[in-house]
């Protein structure tokens, strides 16, 4: 992450890494979709399979600066289509599921593009020949040194940014058309650094996670807003910390090696006896506010939350959003916590804020484009009980 240092914050009027757009091809549920515009809070709804997390990887994949191969690892891990190889030092990666019906050719090309105010990036994911030229390729998998040599069919990853030379990735694909890697390989943790993109794959941090981004925001002024998230739970806390020696052997237990220092106890209190809901939230704006100048992506916001917390939560992360220059998205299941963003409007008031500000989108893997709904429009849809999940 990146660190704060002692800058003020400030209120900008455009996020330079901020998505304006966003256009998905041949990726997971998608054969074509788009989300004509963006905001700096997008609220993503819409039925079970419908492809919301597949935005969100979409986005993830598309801003990354980190390595594409081992972010799609790091995707594959969470979803649970990584197996084992044969070879016990590797496995593979079944790159097979990134493709709509998952159907890998030389035709079927993943294509995600996004326009900024600054730049347009594009990234693609296509099968191809020996025949194809890889002067100047990086390799990733176990069979880099027959990349050129070998008569398996392989897949580049292209990346494009205005005003920048294009990156070129392979990696040779097993006869089961899977990518095998290493055990040992450069697979790291997920708090990467110097990043345009954060992904908090669910509400839930490790200790050893929540530490390190503690460890960014500690006697800095963003330490202010952690408390405040911990105070919109219990309200009696004056201090939350970690005491540990080596962030290293602190483990991936949540909650362990956390304490709290609450109004009317002497001693400190382990967080682990202070509920699941406070744990989620720490975790949560921990990620926020170590995102500064960043795009963050959280699956599934409302786990775990109650819709009077989702209220006050939605609040901390607006007012985080604009003072960090922070662009959000955020998928749900929840009518609460839609709700709660009308609530948020309505307190902030509706005359101070713009029409793109806050947007929910509703994601349709069989549409071509979203349905979204902006900032002017989503108290008429709380008012009116519209269905927009």
């Amino acid at each position: 992450m990146t660190h704060q240092g002692d800058r003020p914050f400030s209120v900008p009027q455009e996020i330079p890494t901020m998505l304006q757009s966003l256009e998905i091809e041949n990726f997971r549920q998608f054969s074509h979709f788009t989300i004509p515009k963006l905001g700096r809070i997008n609220l993503l709804t819409g039925k079970n399979n419908s492809g919301k997390t597949s935005v969100l990887e979409a986005i993830y994949l598309l801003m990354t600066q980190e390595h594409p191969a081992q972010i799609m690892t790091e995707l594959q891990l969470s979803r649970g289509e990584i197996s084992p190889a044969a070879d016990p030092q590797k496995y593979a990666s079944e790159i097979i599921h990134f493709f709509h019906n998952r159907k890998i050719t030389s035709q079927n090309i993943i294509k995600i593009s996004g326009l900024s105010n600054t730049y347009q990036k594009e990234l693609t994911i296509q099968l191809v020949m020996d025949d194809h030229k890889t002067d100047s390729i990086i390799t990733f998998d176990a069979f880099s040194k027959d990349f050129q040599e070998s008569t398996r069919p392989k897949i580049l990853i292209n990346r494009k940014k205005t005003g920048s030379k294009d990156t070129q990735y392979g990696g040779t694909l097993s006869p089961d058309r899977e990518i095998v890697f290493q055990k040992s390989g450069d697979i790291q943790s997920p708090l990467h650094q110097d990043q345009d993109v954060d992904f908090m794959i669910s509400t839930k941090a490790t200790s050893q996670e929540a530490a390190y981004l503690y460890n960014e925001v500690v006697l800095q002024p963003t330490e202010n807003l952690v408390l405040e998230a911990a105070k919109i739970l219990e309200p009696k806390i004056q201090r939350i910390a970690p005491r540990y020696v080596d962030i290293e052997r602190i483990g991936s237990i949540p909650k362990q090696g956390f304490f709290a220092k609450v109004e009317g106890f002497d001693e400190i209190i382990p967080l682990a006896s202070m509920g699941d809901g406070l744990w989620r939230i720490l975790g949560l704006v921990l990620v926020l506010v170590s995102a500064k100048n960043k795009i963050l992506l959280v699956d599934e916001i409302d786990t775990g939350f109650h819709y009077s917390v989702m209220v006050d939560l939605w609040k901390l992360i607006w007012k985080s959003a604009k003072k960090l220059d922070i662009q959000v998205f955020a998928t749900t299941h929840s009518r609460d916590c839609w709700e709660a963003l009308g609530e948020l409007i309505h307190d902030e008031g509706e005359e101070q804020l713009n029409s793109d500000d806050i947007i929910i989108h509703r994601i349709n893997s069989q549409r071509a484009e979203s349905v979204s709904i902006f900032t002017d429009e989503i108290i008429d849809a709380v008012q009116s009980q519209i269905e927009v999940r």
